[in-house]
């Protein structure tokens, strides 16, 4: 396994957990404000657990992104590839959460909303990590 690879994995893993983080705390905000109380704050931890679990496929996908296309493509590229690529992995693992719990309840449609932005979040705090994969970035 190579070095470059490790280091892909371990970028991958930084923008996968600052997602799932960033969804937990977006979610049991809204959850907040749709009840009207404090009660889903206990629920942290559960919120961390299921969106983990649930957003696996998408640090997997990110990963393949970067692996494929670091070193080939310009820093640009790359960025906007693994926000597209991290985006629709996160509507996918939605969609399948929520036939997994029969989500037709209005409050859990907030829930795509916070991945969404958790996603964008996490890919734009690495931006200039993702730059330094691409290919022109020693050229800049």
């Amino acid at each position: 396994m190579s070095n470059n690879f490790l280091k892909q994995f371990k970028l991958a893993c930084k923008i996968w957990l600052v997602a799932v983080i960033a969804n937990a705390f977006l979610a049991v905000s809204f959850m907040s404000i749709i009840n009207g109380n404090w009660y889903p704050w206990q629920q942290l931890g559960l919120v961390l657990l299921v969106g983990g679990i649930f957003s696996i496929p998408c640090m997997i996908a990110v990963l393949i992104i970067i692996a494929l296309m670091a070193k080939r493509v310009n820093g640009m590229r790359l960025f906007w590839s693994v926000a597209a690529g991290g985006l629709t992995v996160t509507v996918m693992a939605y969609t399948t959460f929520m036939n997994l719990v029969g989500g037709n309840n209005r409050e859990l449609k907030y829930l795509l909303l916070a991945a969404i932005l958790a996603a964008m979040v996490s890919v734009t705090t690495f931006y200039r990590s993702l730059f330094k994969w691409g290919r022109d970035f020693n050229s800049i």
